[in-house]
């Protein structure tokens, strides 16, 4: 990013003192101000492509195509148009009063940027650049590693000497938008205050929060709405090389609709995420609770990387019994599979009459196209004095559902079942 920057200010620099040389005799001229610009184009480091040129100086310059090589580095720009406040010159400012294109795309091959991501430049400025207007249609980023296509992307924004000051930065991506404000300087280790504001176009998301610090540790306070709300907090170190993360969160309680007529309420959450994306930790404590069933304390632990999240230590307790045991996530392909012990659970508490304490152990596997597998095995206890044995197994395969090996015995008398249930076919 560092070098894209550089590299957009030195080419925008020259093409415009370039234009102000010859700016008298081309002022209105649009064959004078394309001839210009032909001439500019060897001052420009790297390979300078115009294409489509039209406009003058004095009303504004379009371009059909902008292409610029630098190496492994390339921007290109589509339909773009630039009009220059020339008397802001006589103050040593170049005003940019409206910049607009339908689309930006910069590319760098991965391996092209520094070697050693930790040194920074210091960019200053010989003269004050203001930017009254940008809007780009659409934006596609492709650094190294990273791609991201952000659409209507607009700014304001003012930079002199080493300092950028974003008076309003707004963009979107499908289902999101975001806007910024906030000064980042370009000397030391970039130095930055920003603020932050983002919404989703549905399910109520959306937060808002504050960026400091600068390159090599970036402090980061936030509150997410889902509509309920969570305070987060944390740093982001070494965010040039390997970025790692330490980041708290709490929440008093988010309620999440189950039914129509049922809400499970999270209470009195506490989160801890630390690491990278190649290995994090993740821990977690809360209160769940939902009309009818004693309020179940939740605690886990989890590591995990792009590939996959490894709960370790999940253990559920509650007034009708504990729940202790490790699931498994995969992300590519979808998957998820766990085992459980389950201690002591009472009957009584869900249902009145029924008193006893059973323990079994419970495994389920399931996968992106909706299979699920779950197996219940050495059920074991009392339930009103008499003894209790049993298991059974279930699957889901497309539309089909199947009970399989269950059995079920209550002092003498003995369950077993089998079954296959498909969707009834409607007629013709």
């Amino acid at each position: 990013m560092k070098r894209v920057l550089a590299v957009a200010v030195g080419v925008l620099l020259s093409l415009v003192l370039a234009l102000v040389i010859a700016a008298g005799a081309a002022w209105r001229s649009p064959a004078a101000a394309a001839w210009l610009l032909e001439l500019a184009q060897p001052l420009v480091p790297g390979e300078l492509q115009l294409a489509g040129v039209s406009g003058s100086l004095a009303d504004g310059l379009g371009f059909a195509q902008i292409d610029y090589r630098l190496d492994a580095l390339t921007i290109r720009a589509r339909d773009a148009r630039i009009v220059i406040g020339w008397p802001a010159l006589l103050r040593a400012e170049l005003q940019l009063r409206r910049v607009l294109g339908a689309e930006l795309s910069v590319r760098q091959a991965p391996g092209a940027a520094s070697d050693d991501p930790a040194v920074l430049p210091e960019i200053g400025l010989p003269l004050v650049v203001s930017i009254d207007s940008l809007r780009i249609d659409r934006l596609q980023l492709d650094l190294g590693g990273l791609s991201e296509q952000l659409d209507d992307v607009r700014a304001r924004a003012r930079w002199a000497d080493s300092t950028l000051s974003l008076r309003r930065l707004s963009a979107a991506r499908p289902g999101l938008s975001a806007q910024a404000s906030g000064e980042l300087q370009f000397v030391g280790r970039w130095p930055l205050s920003l603020a932050l504001q983002w919404q989703a176009d549905d399910a109520g998301l959306s937060g808002e929060g504050e960026l400091s610090g600068d390159f090599d540790r970036l402090l980061v306070t936030h509150l997410l709405r889902v509509p309920d709300e969570v305070r987060l907090s944390g740093q982001i170190a070494d965010l040039l090389g390997t970025p790692r993360i330490d980041l708290r969160g709490d929440w008093d309680e988010i309620g999440l609709q189950i039914t129509d007529a049922n809400t499970l309420a999270v209470r009195a959450g506490q989160l801890a995420l630390t690491g990278g994306l190649d290995e994090y930790r993740l821990e977690l404590a809360t209160q769940l609770a939902i009309d009818g069933v004693p309020e179940v304390s939740l605690a886990a632990q989890a590591s995990g990387n792009l590939e996959e999240l490894l709960a370790e230590r999940i253990e559920l307790n509650s007034a009708f019994g504990s729940l202790k045991g490790q699931a498994r996530a995969g992300f590519s392909p979808l998957s998820l599979d766990g085992d459980f012990a389950a201690r002591d659970w009472n009957p009584e508490a869900l249902v009145d009459g029924w008193p006893g304490s059973l323990g079994f152990q419970l495994g389920f596997e399931a996968d992106g196209d909706g299979n699920v597998s779950v197996r219940i095995s050495e059920l074991r206890g009392s339930l009103r004095e008499l003894p209790v044995a049993g298991a059974a197994r279930l699957r889901r395969t497309g539309e089909r559902l199947s009970v399989e090996d269950a059995e079920l015995r209550v002092g003498d008398n003995r369950l077993s079942a089998r079954l296959v249930s498909t969707p009834e076919l409607d007629g013709p």
